[in-house]
């Protein structure tokens, strides 16, 4: 309100929309940054912030930069709707060009500042002048259009909301009036249709398999994509797609895309920028920002020529010139991971592997899976990785995760593992490092996309999801086994009917944690703070004086700190959850349900506590207090099951099922078993995978999983030196990690 844009600013325009990605191409709230030398430009619509990167143009000796300002903290509205990520609609990277003082901008009479209003005024002018505009023009003036009614336009106000509706329709109905007068002008028997005014109206394709077809045929090829092609994408919701390949070459999930009408705006790459493209992979701390670095490297193999289909990813990158040194320290950990003679014979290579769950249980299979020489797809429901609750580490995983490059990517960062007697990495931040992993790897992973059945049809399981994915026109994934990663409450798991039996102890409100995250501030004496890890049994006056002071009578008491936050995890004992009003009646049905829990007395108790050690009581904007219940855990009877329809043959075999991490077998908390068990139990599935390629036999490949699996429950952190051998003998055959395998 009351802001105003100079007459040269609005001559602009035209130009600075070129090169200014819309946050609208990638899905969620409309967003516009724009910074321009001498101009009063800068605003951003809407309230609710996203995940989405912004942008600002500035202008500096004649230079037009388009310069990537960073991520925005993506809101718990914005992270649930499914949005779009694939090669054709990254966001922008660094460009640069030069400043083109004949580029199309849009005349205004006059030389003294537009007021809003003004503005708004002449651009419905200029709408009612579509008739008499080329296509072009046209389109450009909606761009001009929509970047300026995203700068002053209040979205709260329904009468502009009103006015802005009746514009577009008088502008369609312009529009449409002028299709039938080029029609009529058009000659007969021409065969050519008229050219509509707006992209929008253009034909829209769907891309699949490098080829953009029509959604209404697609048992008709049409021309292939080029390598590095623009496609435009409309922001409803849809599926969040992170492929490794450098062009878009699989369905597009819940949105149309089409070829962009000009070339303002496109992201384009710079051989010269290999390095800042590398570094900026290196640092990806977002989706997002992980999926356009990923895609300007491939971009820049694919115009080097350097790229081929027969390859790794990550062999065509290390062709391109100008990487830094960090590149080589990459090249060297996965040539290393590629060496193991765990998969010299590549044993699951033509395999078909989709695996449910992008945790980090999950991801972790998807890597040991294509080293085996599988295909290999991950469908994940959720939009982002966002959890910021810390994972306890065993030296295997730590040594593993380095392996990976833990010290060489950010997150985690070269501090990874410094403190010996406390190892651990946030879960998003394991996400992370795996992530980049998978896509140098040729992983596919599918975001927004839930798992919603397995079917044999057309002689062939496939794996249905929602939003539909097509692949080679056919509804479905083809799929010759299914991983089940997707946490204690699989749905995967429930589908094919397989039981699971309760462990653990067996009563509600036996054991109970409560976890509160507070925000890091790199204080001095948030620095020097010293994390620990207590049981009441080796520091009874700690624990009593807790109790004395706050009425809780604690069990354990963890703090791990991060560059981020400050992790506490604690577990009270039922009855002092009930003497501090944190939870309301010991006989409710659901005794942690969201009814019988009274979350301000909960967050007052995790303040105290804090406080107590002398962390700063700073919650988290989110996932700052939660409770849960780890008296009962879970598991499934058997690691693996074979899925048959009537129609199975030799030829045809059954699907096979493998259940991995908490979706196999719920850990016991307080002993940090989740990860090491998960990993384990990674190995142990591809393992028996090789077994089912080898021999096709149900019944071996039955034995040899039973035969993991028993093992596998047994281990815990008081009976390792009983289960394990030495980590360092480790690796994918369970006959170098578990004693007494047969």
């Amino acid at each position: 309100g009351g802001s105003t844009m100079s007459t040269h600013a609005l001559r602009r325009v035209s130009t600075l929309t070129k090169d200014v990605q819309k946050r609208d191409s990638l899905g969620g709230n409309g967003g516009l940054v724009v910074h321009v030398a001498k101009s009063q430009i800068e605003a951003v619509q809407g309230t609710l912030t996203t995940g989405r990167t912004s942008y600002a143009i500035q202008e500096v000796g004649g230079v037009r930069k388009s310069v990537l300002q960073g991520p925005t903290m993506a809101g718990e509205k914005s992270a649930k709707r499914p949005t779009l990520l694939s090669f054709g609609a990254m966001a922008a990277p660094l460009r640069e060009e030069e400043e083109d003082e004949d580029s199309d901008s849009v005349d205004v009479v006059g030389s003294d500042p537009l007021s809003p209003d003004n503005l708004k005024a002449l651009l419905k002018a200029l709408r009612k002048r579509g008739g008499d505009l080329e296509p072009d023009q046209v389109g450009l003036l909606e761009r001009i259009s929509k970047a300026v009614n995203g700068l002053f336009d209040d979205s709260d106000s329904e009468e502009e909301e009103q006015e802005q509706v009746e514009d577009e329709a008088e502008a369609e109905a312009q529009e449409e009036e002028q299709q039938e007068k080029d029609s009529s002008e058009a000659p007969a028997g021409n065969g050519v249709a008229p050219v509509a005014a707006k992209i929008e109206h253009a034909s829209p394709t769907r891309v699949s398999d490098g080829a953009a077809t029509s959604p209404d045929d697609t048992t008709q090829p049409a021309k292939p994509v080029a390598p590095g092609a623009v496609v435009e994408f409309q922001p409803e919701p849809r599926s969040e797609r992170l492929d490794s390949d450098p062009a878009p070459r699989r369905s597009v999930r819940g949105s149309v895309a089409r070829p962009r009408a000009h070339t303002g705006g496109v992201r384009t790459v710079s051989l010269e920028k290999v390095s800042t493209y590398f570094d900026a992979f290196l640092n990806a701390a977002t989706v997002d920002t992980i999926t356009a670095a990923v895609g300007d490297l491939l971009t820049c193999a694919h115009e080097a020529q350097v790229f081929t289909d027969d390859e790794y990813p990550f062999q065509s990158i290390r062709k391109l010139k100008g990487l830094p040194w960090k590149a080589a320290n990459v090249w060297k950990l996965l040539d290393a991971q590629l060496a193991k003679d765990d998969h010299a014979k590549r044993d699951l290579k033509g395999m078909r592997v989709v695996v449910v769950g992008a945790g980090p249980v999950g991801l972790r299979t998807a890597l040991e899976l294509r080293l085996a020489g599988a295909t290999v797809r991950v469908l994940e429901k959720r939009n982002r990785f966002v959890r910021i609750n810390r994972l306890h580490l065993w030296d295997w995983v730590k040594t593993d995760l380095v392996g990976w490059g833990a010290k060489v990517f950010s997150p985690p960062s070269s501090s990874f593992g410094a403190d010996k007697d406390y190892i651990h990495i946030g879960i998003s931040e394991l996400q992370y490092l795996l992530l980049k992993n998978c896509l140098l790897l040729g992983v596919s992973v599918d975001l927004g996309t839930e798992y919603t059945g397995a079917k044999f049809t057309n002689r062939s399981w496939c794996v249905t999801t929602s939003p539909k994915v097509l692949e080679h026109g056919v509804n479905g994934i083809g799929a010759d086994a299914i991983i089940c990663c997707d946490g204690a409450a699989s749905r995967v798991a429930h589908a094919f009917g397989c039981p699971c039996v309760a462990a653990g102890l067996g009563k509600d409100g036996k054991a109970i944690g409560v976890v509160a995250n507070f925000v890091n501030a790199r204080s001095k004496e948030e620095r020097n703070l010293r994390q620990f890890s207590w049981a009441r049994q080796f520091n009874a006056p700690l624990f009593n004086d807790i109790k004395k002071k706050y009425s809780a009578d604690l069990e354990n008491v963890v703090y791990y700190s991060s560059e981020a936050t400050h992790y506490m995890i604690f577990t009270p004992t039922k009855q002092s959850l009930l003497d501090t009003g944190c939870v309301r009646q010991a006989d409710a049905p659901t005794l942690l349900g969201a009814d019988n829990v009274d979350m301000a007395q909960l967050t007052d108790l995790a303040k105290n506590i804090a406080c107590h050690f002398g962390i700063p009581p700073n919650f988290t904007p989110s996932q700052s207090v939660s409770i849960f219940d780890f008296s009962e855990t879970k598991r499934h009877e058997r690691a693996i099951v074979l899925a048959e329809d009537p129609e199975c043959s030799e030829e045809h075999p059954p699907l096979v099922v493998c259940f991995c991490g908490d979706a196999l077998l719920e850990p016991f908390w307080p002993e940090g078993l989740g990860i090491v068990r998960g990993f384990l139990s990674a190995l142990d599935c591809v393992s028996s995978l090789q077994v089912w390629a080898q021999t096709k036999d149900s019944e071996a490949v039955g034995r040899h999983s039973d035969a993991c699996y028993k093992i596998l429950k047994s281990v815990a952190g008081q009976t390792r030196e009983m289960t394990l051998k030495p980590a360092a003998e480790w690796r994918l055959d369970p006959a170098t990690r578990y004693k007494g395998f047969k």
